[in-house]
């Protein structure tokens, strides 16, 4: 993976009983959005197609997630995909109105944001419409993001207003802008020893108060108010080309060396734009662009919020510093204190994974954190600062907090000069840790010499289904002519349309005990509804292919099926094949023959079955002969 100026990145409170039919992570796909490529614009290769980097496999691993580099992947409605959005090529199953879509918009805008949205967006579509994924979230990063806000607010492909889109997550993302492409010293040094590029042009803070939105740093959008959003941040002043260029200009402030904390957010948030009454989530992590890479917490986090749906934030919401540390004399007055206010969280989980990252970090060093101006001992301040806002897993049971507070007089950064000739230019006002519960809505109180404060907690469980484990997956190769199959695995989509999508137009008939459904080119299957995990099927192909298909594995122990006299068409539910005196034991002497496509078993009174066919097998089908009704419960093999 290349790394240049703007690296390629990856790009309780309850609401009741409800559950939202919308943001399940079972069945939404993830989409990952890269960000700057100096040479991207002038790329030749194929965009909008399937690119998966090594990099990414550890949010799916964190997650359990299946992803496109895996064989079977793409068929799974919770895929986390990849592409690209350079390129001049466009990917096979575009269709001539999606090839006039991009030339138009390329033609309009001359490439760049608008076209990679549009890009992207078809992609989702695709992605979607082959796994089966109900809706999408973007995962972003560094540009990337940049190209997810203009897909939302834009409304690209329609999926805003068609409700399609989930979560948004934004890793270190433009998002309104860039400081290095709009500051003319940056730019006039990347015209020197980069490469100039429409990308740049319009990440220009001008370019995007004129075609985004104005103010640059709002969400004023209703498609907001059906996405949870929620932005990441990374600081470290120690990459100092950007910090450089930053003092120089006497604009210092926060950043990773490539994009600045106040351009990877949002400022304001309108009430429109807020999602169940919420603003984004923000974290912040001591990374440099590049090094976030690297970074096992950020993944973690990313997986959390993607998946979850515990969301919990803790707030200082109000300080009395006992010693202001600053002398009040009248000859000698320094009044108001200037005073700094940091923290760390931390989780108990994280840390046993091997993960020692803070979950989010507010440090006068970083310039991420206010300073504060307190004129008299004692006194105290209403207001809120965040610890930490976002998502933890379910069974997180308590954040530790480091808190302490700072006194300065001379911070450049700050634009603090205070203490001429003086040695100790910041005065440590003190501080400690703490625990504060994350399984309710809470309030504490901090307290060391110098100051105190009220923290706030509270825990917001949004009204989504939880992330099931999806490790019933299904694969079976038929053959040319006639298969008798079963399926042992099922999700919220048991439509032929759904289950049988991997076999494309290689089918062409399937039929079951008491129906049949026919496959139709540009329309799919007509006839039967649903594949039923009970029943056996006969399927026809006119083609050898793959069934793949994935799901929740069947729970067979309590799922019957109801058997009569005569013959019955039977799938088998288990994961592991059984031999028939096990699988069977439940009809005891009510069956007297069961045959597969090739093999047949007989039952003897006082002995059991034999024959050819010795066991049953995940996805085999199988011919049942009663000669009484029954109840079948398959015994574990």
């Amino acid at each position: 993976m290349t790394k240049k100026w703007l690296l390629i990145v990856l790009s309780v409170v309850f609401l009741g009983s409800s559950v939202l039919a919308t943001h399940d992570p079972n069945l939404t796909c993830t989409i990952v959005v890269h960000g700057f490529d100096p040479d991207g614009a002038d790329l030749e290769g194929v965009f909008g197609a399937d690119l998966w980097d090594e990099t990414w496999d550890s949010i799916a691993e964190m997650a359990g997630l299946p992803n496109i580099g895996q064989p079977d992947g793409i068929f799974q409605p919770n895929v986390i995909a990849a592409t690209t959005y350079y390129g001049s090529t466009s990917p096979d199953y575009y269709t001539s109105q999606d090839l006039s879509d991009i030339e138009s918009i390329t033609a309009e805008w001359g490439g760049g944001i608008p076209r990679y949205a549009a890009i992207v967006a078809k992609y989702a579509e695709f992605v979607m419409e082959r796994s089966g994924a109900e809706q999408v979230n973007f995962l972003s990063g560094s540009m990337g993001s940049y190209v997810v806000r203009w897909l939302i607010e834009k409304n690209s492909e329609n999926l805003a207003s068609d409700g399609k889109i989930a979560r948004w997550f934004s890793l270190a993302g433009v998002v309104s802008g860039n400081w290095p492409a709009s500051n003319d010293l940056a730019i006039d040094l990347n015209d020197m020893f980069g490469t100039p590029s429409i990308d740049i042009d319009q990440m220009n803070y001008a370019w995007c108060e004129g075609n985004v939105h104005s103010p640059r740093t709002e969400a004023d959008s209703p498609f907001y108010g059906n996405i949870l959003v929620g932005m990441l941040g990374t600081v470290n002043l120690d990459d100092g080309s950007l910090t450089a260029i930053l003092e120089f200009e006497g604009e210092p402030q926060a950043n990773d060396g490539v994009v600045t904390l106040a351009d990877s957010y949002f400022h304001t948030i309108t009430p429109q734009s807020q999602y169940l009454e919420k603003n984004p989530t923000m974290s912040q992590y001591y990374e440099t662009h590049e090094s976030m890479l690297d970074c096992q917490g950020i993944w973690f986090q990313s997986v959390n919020f993607l998946t979850g749906k515990k969301r919990v934030t803790v707030k200082i919401v109000s300080a009395q510093v006992n010693d202001i540390n600053e002398p009040d004399d009248p000859w000698w007055d320094f009044t108001p204190a200037e005073i700094v206010f940091q923290s760390q969280a931390f989780s108990p989980i994280v840390a046993g994974m091997g993960i020692e990252n803070p979950l989010s970090i507010r440090h006068r060093e970083y310039i991420n954190t206010p300073m504060r101006y307190f004129s008299e001992d004692g006194e105290m301040q209403n207001f809120e600062q965040i610890i930490y806002d976002d998502f933890l897993t379910a069974d997180e049971t308590v954040l530790e907090i480091e808190l302490w507070a700072e006194e300065v007089d001379w911070d450049e950064n700050y634009d603090l000069t205070e203490t001429i000739g003086y040695d100790n230019p910041i005065d440590d006002m003190g501080g400690d840790w703490m625990t504060v519960s994350v399984e309710q809505s809470g309030n504490y109180t901090f307290s060391v010499a110098d100051w105190n404060c009220n923290i706030e907690v509270e825990v917001f469980e949004y009204p989504f289904n939880l992330l099931q484990d999806y490790t019933g997956e299904f694969s079976i190769n038929f053959a040319t002519g006639w298969n008798w199959f079963s399926v042992n695995v099922e999700n919220d989509d048991m439509s032929l349309d759904n289950v049988l999508y991997s076999l494309g137009e290689n089918a062409n008939l399937i039929k079951n005990q008491t129906g049949f459904a026919t496959y139709y080119a540009d329309f799919g299957w007509y006839g039967l509804d649903a594949i039923d995990v009970t029943s056996m099927y006969m399927i026809q192909m006119t083609t050898s292919a793959d069934l793949v298909f994935a799901g929740t594995a069947v729970d067979f122990v309590n799922t019957p099926i109801s058997l009569s006299t005569g013959w019955n068409w039977v799938g088998y539910l288990p994961q592991t094949p059984n031999n028939l005196d096990n699988a069977l034991a439940s009809i005891g002497e009510n069956a007297n023959l069961i045959k597969s496509q090739t093999e047949f078993a007989t039952y003897y009174e006082g002995f059991g079955w034999y024959g050819g066919l010795e066991e049953l097998s995940p996805g085999g089908g199988y011919m049942l002969k009663m000669i009484n009704p029954a109840e079948l419960i398959f015994g574990s093999p």
